[in-house]
């Protein structure tokens, strides 16, 4: 939930999607998806 003060912002509804990869200088490597879904309040 966001506070009440955010009412005013106006977003994209629907399904998002993240991928996070990094890599060190020594080649360690990680890697983190990510989804999320915008919604409008009932």
């Amino acid at each position: 939930m966001f506070p009440a003060s955010w009412s005013h912002l106006q977003a994209d509804t629907g399904d998002y999607h993240f991928f996070i990869s990094l890599t060190d200088v020594t080649g360690w490597r990680a890697e983190k998806g990510l989804s999320i879904k915008i919604c409008r309040p009932k």
